[in-house]
C-alpha cells in the first residue's frame, strides 16, 4: 500500500525556497530531510502536516500545487514461493475439469440419443423401435424384391429369415 510520495520539482523548490518561510522551522527540516533522503520520499504523515500547517498560516499556496510532478511511491510486494503440493494439486484439478468438460462436449456426438427422441417421446420405447425397424425393414423389402413365391427356390430360407427376426424382437423386449 502506497504510504509516501516521490517528490517532483515543484516541492523541491519551495523546500529550499523562501515560500514555506512561515512555516514551523521543525516542518522545514524534515521536509528538507525527507527530499534529501534516498528517493527523495516524503511519507503521507508529513504531507498532512503541511497541509495543516499551510492552512493555519493563511498561506496562498496549497498541497495540490506543491505536488505538481510528484507521484506516488508504491513499494514492491514481495511474491511469496509457490508451495510444490499446491501447484500439483492445482494442476490435478485443471485436468479433471478439462476431461470432464470435453466429455459434456463430446456426449451427444453419435446422435444415438437424438435419434431416438425423435422417434419416441417415452424413454423406453427405442429398444422396442429398434427391435421393430431391425424386423420391418428387412421383411417390407423381402416383400417388395422377392420373386413369386410359387417359382422361388429361396422360400424356405426366407420363412427362416423370418423366424429369425421374430426371434430377436422377443429377445428384445424381454
Amino acid at each position: 500500500m502506497a504510504s509516501a510520495v516521490r517528490a517532483g520539482p515543484r516541492l523541491r523548490r519551495a523546500a529550499e525556497g523562501p515560500e514555506l518561510a512561515a512555516l514551523p522551522r521543525a516542518l522545514r527540516d524534515e521536509l528538507r530531510a525527507a527530499l534529501a533522503s534516498e528517493g527523495s520520499l516524503v511519507p503521507f504523515r508529513l504531507l498532512r502536516s503541511l497541509h495543516a500547517a499551510l492552512r493555519d498560516a493563511g498561506s496562498p499556496l496549497r498541497l495540490h500545487e506543491l505536488l505538481e510532478g510528484s507521484e506516488i511511491h508504491l513499494p514492491e510486494v514481495p511474491v511469496p514461493p509457490r508451495n510444490p503440493e499446491l501447484v500439483a494439486r492445482l494442476e490435478r484439478i485443471k485436468a479433471r475439469l478439462a476431461n470432464e468438460e470435453y466429455r459434456r462436449m463430446t456426449r451427444d456426438v453419435t446422435g444415438r440419443d437424438l435419434v431416438f427422441r425423435t422417434v419416441s417421446p417415452c424413454p423406453g420405447q427405442h429398444r422396442v423401435c429398434g427391435a421393430l425397424q431391425h424386423l420391418a425393414l428387412p421383411g417390407g423389402m423381402d416383400m417388395v424384391t422377392r420373386p413369386d413365391p410359387a417359382v422361388s427356390p429361396l422360400k424356405p430360407n426366407l420363412q427362416q429369415g423370418a423366424h429369425r427376426q421374430e426371434n430377436t424382437l422377443w429377445k428384445a423386449l424381454g
